[in-house]
C-alpha cells in the first residue's frame, strides 16, 4: 500500500508530494500498525499536520481503520480520530443497500452453533459506521427518490449528521470538523437533537417505501438506531461495572445470554426507571415497538444472534462525577474518557446511541440498569 502525503501552503501551492510504502499492503494489522507508524514518521519530517484524511477505496469497511487509531495512551501516539466522514450517492444509493454483500465481509457470531444470516452490506457498513454522510448528486433524483434515501440513512443510522451537496461542494468545516464529534458538550446537544428527530419518525410509523426491488428501506441488512436516556434517578454506580457491561455487549456479545429473561421477550417501559427511545428495523407505530419475531425464531436463548454492534457513543452520568464521561466506539473498539464538567443548563443523564443489527432494546436497558445502575 503506498501513502502520498500533501502539505499545502497558506496561498494554496502544493508545498510536499512523497510517496511512503507499506509493506504489508494494509492499514490495519498489528497493535500499532504500520500506518499509524508511517504517518507519524512523516509528521516527524514535514512537521505537524493540521489534519490527516484517509480515503478507503471504493466500498471499503471502514471499520477497521477507524480502530487503528484508537491507540491506547501507554503507546504514546501523536493521532486521534476526530470522525468517520461518508459520501452516498444519491443517484445510487438504494441500488447499493440492497445489493448482497461480498463474500469479503463476513458476519462474526460467538458461537459456531448460532446460525446468521449474510454479512452485512458494504454500503450499509459505511452508513452505519460515520459520523458525518454527505449525501452528494441529490440534484439529479426526485425528491421522492431523495426521501427514501434519507429515510433509508436514518434507519440505518440516526445518529450521523447528513449534508446535502451538488458535485460534491460542501463546507470544508464540514469535512474538517476536528475534534468536535468527540467534544462531550457538542455530542450532548447532538444526542438531544437526534432523540428528537428519532421520536418525530417513530411517531409517523417509520420507513416503508417499497424500492424498485419490492424491498423497504427497512430491510437493508437489518440494521437499526437505538437511543437510550437514563436520568439522573438512574446514574452509573460504578464505572467498572459500565466496562463490563459494554464488554459483554461489544466483545464477548453475551448479554443476551446472562440476562435471559430481558433477551427472550419484550417487555413495556417503565418510564420511573429510565426514559429509552428505540428504532427498530421491525419496529411500527410508536416509539417502543418491538420485533417479536426475532424473539419467536429461536426457542433457545444461546440460539439467537447476537447483537452485532456497529458504532457506540454517548454521555455517561456516574454518580457523584463533577464531569461527564464520552463514550465512542467502532465495532469492537471503545474508549470512556473524561469530559466537561457538568454545567446547571446541562441536565444530567446518561445518552446512549447504539448501531447495529439484532438489536434489542429492552435487553439494552434492562441489562444496563441491571448491571450499572442497582446497587
Amino acid at each position: 500500500m503506498m501513502l502520498c502525503p500533501r502539505a499545502v501552503g497558506e496561498n494554496g501551492q502544493l508545498l510536499t508530494d512523497e510517496w511512503m510504502e507499506l509493506r504489508n499492503g494494509c492499514m490495519c494489522c498489528s497493535s500499532k500498525d504500520a500506518g499509524v507508524s508511517a504517518i507519524e514518521k512523516l509528521m516527524e519530517k514535514k512537521g505537524r499536520f493540521d489534519h490527516v484524511l484517509l480515503e478507503t477505496a471504493g466500498l471499503a469497511d471502514p471499520g477497521p481503520i477507524a480502530a487503528m487509531f484508537w491507540i491506547d495512551d501507554d503507546v504514546e501516539s501523536t493521532l486521534a480520530l476526530d470522525g468517520i466522514l461518508a459520501v452516498v450517492d444519491a443517484q445510487r444509493c438504494l441500488q447499493q443497500l440492497a445489493q448482497s454483500p461480498s463474500t469479503s465481509t463476513s458476519a462474526k457470531g460467538s458461537s459456531a452453533d448460532v446460525a446468521r444470516p449474510q454479512a452485512i452490506n458494504e454500503a450499509v457498513r459505511q452508513i452505519a459506521l460515520a459520523d458525518r454522510i454527505i449525501l452528494n448528486k441529490t440534484d439529479l433524483v426526485s425528491p421522492e427518490t431523495l426521501a427514501q434515501v434519507l429515510d433509508a440513512i436514518t434507519i440505518i443510522n440516526s445518529a450521523a449528521t447528513v449534508i446535502h451537496a451538488v458535485r460534491s461542494v460542501v463546507p470544508v468545516d464540514f469535512v474538517l470538523r476536528g475534534t468536535a464529534d468527540f467534544d462531550p458538550d457538542m455530542q450532548a446537544q447532538r444526542v438531544a437533537a437526534l432523540e428528537s428527530s428519532l421520536k418525530h419518525s417513530l411517531t409517523h410509523g417509520g420507513v416503508h417505501a417499497p424500492n424498485a426491488d419490492g424491498t423497504s428501506a427497512s430491510a437493508f441488512s437489518g440494521v437499526s438506531t437505538v437511543t437510550l436516556e437514563f436520568d439522573a434517578s438512574c446514574p452509573v454506580l460504578s464505572l467498572s461495572n459500565f466496562h463490563r457491561w459494554i464488554q459483554l455487549l461489544l466483545w464477548e456479545q453475551t448479554l443476551h445470554v446472562q440476562f435471559p429473561q430481558f433477551a427472550t421477550h419484550v417487555e413495556e417501559h417503565d418510564d420511573q426507571d429510565c426514559e429509552c427511545t428505540d428504532h427498530h428495523h421491525h419496529g411500527h407505530g410508536h416509539g417502543h415497538s418491538h420485533s417479536h419475531e426475532q424473539h419467536r425464531a429461536a426457542p433457545l436463548v444461546e440460539q439467537q444472534p447476537p447483537m452485532e454492534i456497529l458504532r457506540s457513543k454517548g454521555i455517561i452520568y456516574q454518580l457523584d462525577s463533577p464531569v461527564q464521561l464520552t463514550l465512542q466506539g467502532v465495532c469492537e473498539t471503545y474508549d470512556v474518557q473524561p469530559g466537561l464538567p457538568w454545567r446547571d443548563s446541562l441536565t444530567k443523564a446518561t445518552r446512549l446511541v447504539i448501531v447495529g443489527r439484532y438489536l434489542n432494546p429492552t435487553l439494552l436497558r434492562q441489562s444496563f440498569v441491571a448491571m450499572c445502575c442497582t446497587k
